[in-house]
């Protein structure tokens, strides 16, 4: 009896090492592959297409691209030019880009416009030394105006633009867009050492896609 029994615990390790074995070799195996994508995150999902006159939700908002044009300076479309100073490059050698959009606050609260201008990027725009250090994101302000938006309502419905500054030499006939993924962290998340909850813009690309540049209207170029 007692044979029997050591037989067993005898054939017991073995087995377990056996898969101990197996587990090492694939271990070993992995790593050597290592160099040709072995240890590479799964691929992710193609971003989807950017379409004009097509709302698409970034964050909070649902965004819809209407269209493209260059300005030496934006004088905004409202009914009294002098009311605002005109939106300019930071330099003569440089012209704005200007991205009409629609923006529809959908949630229920105030939200920031930087949740946009963080997610938006816009081939071609070259660097701005703001108060935030150099940057390519784009500026978010009012058609009407040419003011800054900073935040938007609930519920709302906002004629906005976003700029950015390209070298006058510029001549692309389309502005290519890419739009990051946003996710929400709430309270008790990644958030719950923080004082309120956010949007977060991951490095992954959720849309992407081309805006035909055509001639500015004259509303903004007066």
């Amino acid at each position: 009896m007692g044979g029997s029994r050591l037989g067993r615990v005898r054939g017991a390790l073995g087995a377990r090492s056996r898969r101990e074995k197996a587990a090492g070799l694939a271990a070993v195996a992995l790593m050597a592959s290592a160099p040709f994508g072995g240890l590479e995150r799964v691929a992710e999902d193609p971003p989807r297409s950017l379409v004009t006159a097509h709302a698409i939700r970034i964050g909070p908002y649902d965004v819809t691209f209407q269209r493209a044009y260059r300005v030496k300076q934006y004088l905004g479309a409202q009914l009294e030019p002098w009311a605002t100073m005109p939106v300019k490059p930071s330099s003569e050698s440089r012209r704005l880009l200007v991205v009409e959009v629609d923006v529809t606050n959908a949630g229920r609260r105030p939200e920031y416009g930087h949740t946009l201008t963080k997610a938006v990027s816009i081939a071609g725009a070259e660097k701005v030394d703001n108060w935030g250090g150099p940057s390519t994101r784009p500026s978010l302000i009012y058609r009407a105006d040419g003011s800054a938006a900073g935040v938007l309502g609930p519920g709302l419905t906002h004629r906005l633009a976003l700029v950015v500054e390209q070298p006058a030499a510029a001549s692309s006939q389309r502005a290519t867009i890419r739009v990051s993924k946003v996710r929400y962290v709430g309270k008790g998340g990644l958030a719950s050492n923080l004082d309120e909850d956010y949007w977060l813009i991951l490095d992954d690309t959720a849309r992407q896609g081309t805006v035909s540049i055509s001639a500015a209207p004259a509303a903004v170029t007066r």
